[in-house]
């Protein structure tokens, strides 16, 4: 028995070796097709674990030998204790962030409030946890623009886009959203009936001042791993600030913070490099990603005593589509009733207002209606409308509905 350790032990430490030399692992990786990639996680664990023994084994005729065994499996077993160690710093590095808790504000009432946001969300921000914080969605009034509208307490939204590189070079856009009833609900789509409907739609922005301006921002952390915040490497953060008054200079109402990163999960393993240039080499401790609790937006509006309506009920999906989940469900009157207003508005006359990317409303409506069935004689109205406007780009989708005898003369 002793015998079989020192041979696993030298063969080992051997093979160890040798796939730590810069440049064998990624060598080995291609010639065996990937099939000795887990070799890249068993091999250093096992000599190791192996090395961790050999006090034990060496005072095996010993009393020595229980406290040579745990003292041998001391450090394998600390390598356990990373994970939360890394946690803990990144709760110390989200409270350097100085988050403010939402406390009840006197606002005058009904109000005005301005998102400023990113087009979309960094696509570095993930895990695989299962913790999401979306924060917001693609489109450009998402989920908390229109559960402030139909909450009872604000008027009207202006959404303000950063980095909108559809147009302008990465310029900074905006647009206003307002609330509409009844009979202008109906009047942009007739599947609104035309009593007791609501809908939110586009409307003129004429520079309104808000009442509270909440900035939502997705900040990559640019830094060598040389220089990350041991044992974690930060990713980025995503923060959500409230601030009273129209500008982002206003008195701070709340702040939450969120923090992307990748910390150790408790295994060394072998560093195989890539094939960008980085022949790797030698051991790295193996890191997973992870995240913090995401930002609850909606608990801290309410907190701060802006009332949310229900969140708006996804439409089915259309017979036949329901196991595939590239295919989202068909539009319903209130897309449509985006599109509308928008069109009804035109182009805007000012450079840095409404650009491309809310024009992706009208093509993302157009994509979507492909997969409605059946179209209503509203939705053709609309359509047809939408492909007579110069401002808004020709969608390959439009061709497509075109195709289903969906006629505009």
């Amino acid at each position: 028995m002793v015998r079989a350790y020192f041979i696993l032990l030298a063969v080992a430490s051997v093979l160890t070796l040798v796939f730590a030399i810069p440049g064998i692992t990624l060598i080995v990786l291609i010639f065996t097709f990937g099939f000795t990639y887990p070799l890249l996680f068993v091999l250093p664990m096992a000599t190791l674990l192996l090395w961790a023994l050999l006090p034990a084994v060496l005072a095996r005729n010993s009393w020595l030998r229980w406290p040579a065994l745990a003292l041998g499996l001391a450090l394998p077993s600390s390598l356990l204790l990373l994970p939360g160690t890394a946690d803990r710093k990144a709760q110390g590095l989200i409270e350097a962030k100085n988050p403010v808790a939402a406390q009840p504000v006197s606002f005058t009432r009904p109000s005005g409030v301005e998102i400023i946001r990113k087009v979309s969300h960094n696509p570095d921000f993930y895990s695989f946890d299962g913790v999401r914080s979306s924060l917001y969605g693609e489109a450009p009034c998402f989920d908390i623009c229109e559960r402030l509208l139909t909450g009872g307490n604000v008027t009207w939204v202006r959404i303000v886009l950063r980095d909108d590189a559809f147009a302008n070079d990465k310029a900074e856009t905006s647009a206003r959203f307002v609330l509409a009833r009844d009979a202008d609900c109906h009047a942009l789509s007739a599947d609104f009936p035309a009593e007791g409907s609501t809908c939110i739609r586009f409307a003129r922005d004429e520079g309104q001042q808000a009442a509270l301006v909440l900035d939502l921002q997705d900040d990559r952390v640019r830094k060598d791993r040389s220089t990350a915040a041991w044992p974690l490497d930060e990713i980025g953060y995503r923060t959500a600030t409230a601030h009273a008054g129209d500008s982002t200079d206003g008195p701070i109402l709340f702040r939450g913070v969120q923090l992307f990163y990748e910390r150790p999960n408790g295994l060394v393993v072998l560093d195989p490099g890539d094939l960008n240039g980085d022949v790797g080499g030698g051991f790295a401790l193996w890191r997973t990603r992870s995240v913090t609790p995401p930002i609850d937006l909606a608990a801290a509006i309410s907190g701060l005593g802006l009332a949310l309506g229900p969140t708006r009920p996804i439409p089915p999906k259309t017979p036949g589509t329901e196991t595939k989940n590239s295919i989202g469900p068909p539009p319903d009157a209130q897309d449509a009733a985006y599109v509308a207003s928008l069109l009804a508005l035109g182009p805007s006359p000012y450079p840095g207002s409404r650009s491309n990317a809310f024009a992706q409303v009208v093509i993302g409506w157009q994509d979507k209606l492909r997969r409605k069935k059946p179209i209503t004689e509203a939705d053709r109205v609309i359509l047809c409308a939408s492909l007579e406007e110069t401002f808004i780009p020709t969608s390959f989708w439009a061709v497509q509905l075109r195709n289903k005898n969906l006629r505009c003369e």
